[in-house]
């Protein structure tokens, strides 16, 4: 169970041969018509046969002369077509001057043609009267997927996010939690399904602690604990097992994280699906032990109504590497 406070780094420009992250050009970004700011990436969420239009407003706020010397992007793949303008149409043998309190507009109409997930870095390149070229990225992030997707998410959206104070472990448990769900090509299928089942509330209540002599046979005496015997040998280890599950989830308390910083991973993008590293004091001493497959609980400061269930996508020696909800950073509405 972990408590996070979102707070995403910022590449907001990339300078070529120079250590300082110079960035002289103001950009706005506008989704679909809604004006959004450039400081964060965009993620956008959508089925097949829709389409988004993100423009970028480049606006020269400084006193000198900027040369616009071309637009570009690496995406290759066909599920999503994309449609890259600028105003001036540039190219790298027909640049575009910018003088001081001018501006340009770059436009990226996306289509999706089936259900899938990208990633697009937007890669604007500029030349300065004084100075080397420099280059400023932004990000798009888009998952495409099916009417049946977005009506599961309709059915787990919370309708209130209203603010909550409290941060204990109550307040927590009882937000609204909203699921991973893996691509539907990688779902598994059950041959044999288990059957859920739910631990007595008469355990549920029980607060485990350093039991005495006296205590304990109280304790058996309330759950009906007798000796092991060929009778009762299922009712037996059935409470062995519903106490060791009340126990674990004790000892998982121990290794919440609270008001830590999540950041978005840049160096993986394999499928489509953006990863967030997350720190995780004690992981290389497996305290805790967190494996590839397994689920953190993750809720932004101040808790609202909704937590998120984040995949264990990868581990390394002290983070961890969450999946997530594709609803989760979406600024644009559904199509």
């Amino acid at each position: 169970m972990i408590q996070i406070d979102f707070k995403l780094r910022q590449y907001s420009a990339i300078t070529l041969n120079e250590v300082d992250m110079w960035e002289p050009l103001s950009i706005t970004c506008t989704v679909n018509g809604t004006r959004y700011g450039s400081s964060k990436d965009v993620s956008l969420l959508g089925s097949p046969g829709g389409d988004h239009k993100v423009e970028y407003h480049v606006f020269n706020q400084t006193s000198n002369t900027f040369t616009f010397v071309s637009c570009s992007h690496k995406y290759k793949q066909k599920q999503v077509e994309i449609i890259l303008t600028d105003e001036f149409n540039v190219t790298q043998g027909s640049t575009r001057s910018i003088s001081p309190k001018g501006s340009c507009w770059i436009t990226v109409q996306l289509k999706p043609k089936s259900t899938c997930s990208m990633y697009l870095n937007l890669k604007m390149e500029f030349l300065p009267i004084s100075r080397k070229k420099f280059f400023i990225v932004r990000h798009i992030e888009c998952n495409y997927m099916s009417s049946e997707y977005f009506k599961m998410f309709e059915r787990l959206a919370p309708q209130e996010l209203d603010e909550v104070e409290e941060e204990d472990d109550e307040v927590f448990d009882n937000l609204h939690l909203i699921e991973y769900f893996p691509p539907m090509e990688s779902l598994l299928e059950n041959t044999l399904e288990l059957k859920p089942y739910d631990i007595p509330v008469k355990i549920q209540k029980i607060k485990i602690s350093e039991f005495e002599p006296k205590q304990m046979k109280e304790l058996r005496e309330k759950l009906n604990i007798q000796r092991l015997t060929y009778k009762n040998y299922n009712q037996y280890f059935q409470t062995l097992i519903y106490l060791e599950e009340v126990q674990m989830a004790k000892d998982i308390r121990q290794y919440t994280i609270k008001r830590t910083t999540m950041v978005k991973d840049r160096k993986d993008y394999k499928a489509g699906v953006p990863r967030y590293r997350l720190p995780v004091p004690g992981l290389a001493e497996r305290k805790p032990s967190v494996l590839r497959g397994d689920k953190l609980h993750v809720a932004p400061l101040p808790p609202k109504r909704y937590k998120y269930a984040g995949l264990v996508y990868d581990t390394s020696q002290n983070d961890a590497y969450l999946v997530f909800n594709p609803t989760y950073g979406c600024i644009n509405c559904l199509l």
